[in-house]
Formats: C-alpha cells, structure tokens, sequence
C-alpha cells in the first residue's frame, strides 16, 4: 500500500522534539492529567484534533506551548 501510493517511511524528528503529540504525551508537557487535557480539547479552550470518533486526540507542540495553553 505504501508503494501504490507512495507514502513516505516514518522517520522521528532528528533533534528528537516531534511537531505532534497524542493526548498523554501532550499531558505530560503541560504536567495535567490527560483527562483535564481531553476535556479542555472538547470544550474547545485548547486547540486539538479528533479526526476520528473512536481515534486518539490529537495536538499541535506549537499550541501547547503558547502562555495560553500554559
């Protein structure tokens, strides 16, 4: 499948700091619990993604980052 479509191999960031992170990763930089995190991502007071009901959540390192996510 990759092939066909030519999707490229996933490759870790060379300096190690990934642009994503998932909704534990994302927890532990901002030192709150996930569930804090989740439920501000729903209420829409911090920027994340969800592009799959059932998927895992999905947030930007740039936007956790920011003194209002802090």
């Amino acid at each position: 499948m990759r092939s066909n479509y030519h999707l490229p191999v996933f490759k870790p960031a060379e300096d190690g700091i990934e642009p994503w992170l998932n909704l534990g990763n994302a927890a532990k930089l901002l030192k709150i619990a996930p569930k804090t995190l989740r439920l501000a991502a729903e209420a829409g007071e911090i920027e994340a993604f969800h592009p799959l009901s059932d998927g895992p959540w999905i947030f930007a390192r740039a936007s956790l980052i920011t003194t209002a996510a802090q």
